[in-house]
């Protein structure tokens, strides 16, 4: 198999190490608006709770609350993380999110680019202390 034949590569291994697909997560994130996006999304990366968030600054959104339907304009978060970290990930959203109700929602991505999923993993792993 060639370097760049990954696509041909099971759906549930990296081709190389043995590593799960599975064990890579989208975390779907929406936030009132830019400024907030941007404060949670720094926060993800910088604590490695994700080792990417990306940002579309303005989503319509179309939902009940309280007994009536709102439509209104948010920003949306796409975190990539491994799914052994989306409890702390999810704690650390709904501390900083000004939502009572955030929406925090984990997605398994299957057949992931396995350089890509390298990346991901080692991003997200424990790293050591800056201080020692």
């Amino acid at each position: 198999m060639t370097a760049n034949s990954w696509d041909e590569v099971d759906a549930s291994t990296d081709g190389r190490h043995g590593a799960s697909s599975q064990a890579a997560v989208l975390v779907y994130i929406t936030v009132p608006d830019e400024k907030a996006g941007r404060r949670i999304a720094e926060a993800l990366v910088e604590r490695r709770l994700a080792a990417c968030v990306n940002m579309v600054p303005q989503i319509a959104s179309f939902y009940w609350w309280e007994g009536q339907m709102q439509v209104d304009s948010e920003a949306l978060l796409l975190a990539k993380t491994r799914s052994t970290l989306v409890p702390e990930l999810r704690k650390a959203v709904a501390e900083m999110h000004p939502y009572s109700v955030p929406a925090i929602s984990a997605i398994p991505l299957e057949s992931v680019h396995p350089p890509y999923l390298e990346w991901l993993l080692q991003e997200t792993a424990a790293q050591p202390s800056e201080n020692n």
